[in-house]
């Protein structure tokens, strides 16, 4: 019994003392260790104080940071610049973009006629040629307006030379209205087909746009109606 006492003494001593080594180890690990790791930390306090700095002057200003190697606006004109872009050496923001667009913007020219019309002859009687010379009755020479419209006025298809004329039907015992020289389309087509190229009394009612050129008044017809023949009512 002695015995085994003797030996639980040694080994609670031995424990005791191990411990006591290691403590003591770790204490002086620890007091080597301070001075490096206190200047770890304080690094990392002065670099968290940079950024806040840096954070700050962000926020107090409204034109974005500059790099170092990056050119201030002022200078951006002067800079060469090439077709595929800015040297690769700064960093494209958006306000260089704006500033290249408007620099290389071009202005709308107007596009001039040719020739302008200023002094364009202003004609109010009809050219001699556009007189029928099978007239029966006074033809006014009264020249319609180029661009006029003409609505629903009723004529026959007749004959002049070379062109097909619409003469207006007319019952006063005055002066007639100047007939017009007919354009080619297919009312105007019809119109033969009906009347047998005018050979048929056949009364037109016609709309349409009148043109001028060289003192002739020219229609084309773009709306077509045949008036029924009423006898003595009409």
């Amino acid at each position: 019994m002695n015995r085994q006492r003797i030996i639980s003494v040694l080994l609670l001593s031995g424990f005791i003392l191990t411990t006591s080594a290691i403590a003591q180890d770790s204490a002086q690990d620890k007091k080597s260790d301070t001075p490096a790791t206190n200047d770890i930390r304080e690094r990392m306090r002065e670099r968290r104080d940079e950024i806040r700095g840096d954070d700050n002057a962000n926020d107090n200003t409204d034109t974005p940071a500059v790099q170092a190697n990056q050119p201030t606006t002022d200078n951006q004109a002067e800079e060469k610049t090439t077709e595929d872009g800015p040297p690769p050496s700064r960093r494209v923001n958006a306000r260089d973009i704006l500033d290249r667009m408007r620099r290389n913007r071009r202005e709308n020219q107007p596009i001039l006629p040719v020739r302008p019309g200023v002094n364009r002859e202003q004609r109010v009687n009809a050219a001699p040629g556009a007189i029928p010379d099978n007239a029966v009755a006074p033809i006014s020479r009264k020249l319609r307006p180029d661009g006029s419209r003409l609505v629903d006025r009723a004529g026959r298809l007749t004959r002049a030379g070379d062109y097909l004329t619409f003469t207006f039907e007319s019952r006063s015992a005055g002066t007639e209205e100047l007939p017009l020289r007919l354009l080619p389309n297919r009312l105007l087509e019809d119109m033969e087909l009906i009347s047998e190229s005018g050979r048929k009394p056949i009364v037109f009612v016609v709309s349409g746009q009148v043109t001028e050129y060289r003192g002739v008044n020219y229609l084309l017809v773009e709306k077509l109606l045949q008036r029924a023949e009423l006898g003595n009512f009409r």
